[in-house]
């Protein structure tokens, strides 16, 4: 088909109503009627980028062809699905696109985080353990709280010979005109926050750092599974034993593991220096890898959740950055509190000060280091640099 004529013009507009009508109802399908419109999603986009395709207008066919796996999971998660869009993606790539010319960027040149990095909502640091924790060691012992291990990943290829940091390589394993989406604002419970879906190459461009001036025009690609979209990334990461090991939290009882097929969720973070992940909490075990740039992380006990004044309404149709579902008005595993602040509205909430602040916890995170904590846990999240990141739910 990639040889054949692009097909008339009524063809490809009934593909793309067919595509509205099956995302429409993806919002409001249930559970068990999802997958159908997953899959009807994806087939459409999949016919249309075939029916449009030639040297004009390759870009907009592997828009359409990613937003079949951004949207639609490639499909309801059907792996043979996916294989077919990455491949025609990769065709259309070669057949019509020229090869994208070495810029020798990176992500973060080699910034630091500033000395103002410690929080006052938080008066103890997270512990510190040796890198060769055992399997056992880990079940028995170190899973109820969290903990760093430092460089732990320091020799995955992401930050050796496939690094992360450099613009070139993530672009010449994605190829030319991808899209991936992102969050733009500089928080999720602000009126001013939005979503869009744009050039991933456009994307690490502009990611450099931004004043606080420019907050409302933050760009971060947040809780997104890039490994989907751009499969060569997993070679360059290890899944750690951890997340095999069959635990049983004792502060969060509606705990349950994942239920597909690999028992872990993968999680990409990538944005600049200031973006920043409201404290919330998610019912995974979680293990976070820094990989590019310097982040600084808030931690907050289960027991912290009546303190943490979660009830307010919800600006936003979907709920990002957690796991949880909100079917009603508000945002229930995300606190209304600036956990990140220096100025007075947190140390006037007495409740907060006097339960929260002696039991949380911060660290700051570098290039290779590992952190782990629970399910329930409180965390909020702050980007000192440009910053890359992946999340491990399991």
């Amino acid at each position: 088909m990639l040889a054949g004529k692009p097909c008339p013009a009524s063809v490809t507009q009934s593909l793309s109503e067919l595509a509205d009508l099956a995302h429409e109802k993806m919002r409001s399908a249930p559970p068990t009627a999802l997958r159908i419109w997953q899959v009807l999603y994806a087939d459409a986009c999949v016919l249309c980028a075939l029916a449009i395709q030639d040297f004009s207008t390759a870009s907009r066919s592997i828009d359409l062809l990613d937003r079949a796996i951004i949207i639609a999971g490639g499909g309801g998660g059907d792996e043979s699905r996916l294989d077919l869009i990455l491949s025609l993606i990769n065709k259309i790539q070669q057949k019509f696109l020229p090869p994208q010319i070495p810029s020798r960027k990176f992500l973060n040149k080699g910034h630091q985080p500033s000395s103002e990095t410690s929080l006052l909502t938080a008066q103890h640091e997270v512990s510190a353990i040796t890198s060769n924790l055992s399997f056992i060691s880990f079940q028995n012992t170190h899973s109820k709280a969290p903990f760093v291990i430092r460089g732990y990943a320091k020799d995955w290829p992401a930050l050796k010979e496939n690094s992360w940091n450099s613009i070139d390589y993530l672009l010449s394993i994605s190829g030319p005109s991808r899209v991936v989406p992102v969050e733009i604002g500089y928080d999720y419970r602000d009126d001013s926050w939005s979503q869009a879906i744009m050039q991933w190459e456009y994307f690490l461009d502009s990611i450099g750092d931004v004043s606080d001036s420019r907050k409302d025009s933050y760009l971060y690609l947040a809780q997104h599974n890039l490994f989907r979209q751009f499969p060569s990334l997993r070679r360059d990461i290890t899944i750690p034993d951890y997340v095999y090991c069959a635990l049983t939290p004792q502060d969060f009882p509606d705990y349950k593991p994942l239920e597909n097929a690999e028992g872990t969720l993968l999680n990409m973070w990538l944005g600049p220096k200031g973006a920043t992940s409201p404290a919330h909490f998610d019912p995974y075990y979680n293990l976070y890898v820094q990989i590019v740039g310097y982040k600084t992380v808030w931690l907050g006990p289960p027991k912290a959740t009546p303190y943490m004044e979660t009830n307010f309404p919800k600006r936003r149709p979907d709920h990002p950055h957690g796991a949880s579902s909100c079917e009603d008005t508000n945002l229930p595993n995300t606190s209304r509190l600036d956990v990140f602040s220096r100025a007075s509205d947190v140390e006037n909430d007495v409740e907060f000060i006097e339960n929260v602040v002696p039991n949380a916890m911060q660290v700051v995170l570098g290039p290779g280091d590992l952190l782990f904590f629970p399910p329930g846990w409180w965390h909020g999240m702050r980007s000192e640099t440009t910053s890359f990141s992946v999340s491990m739910w399991f």
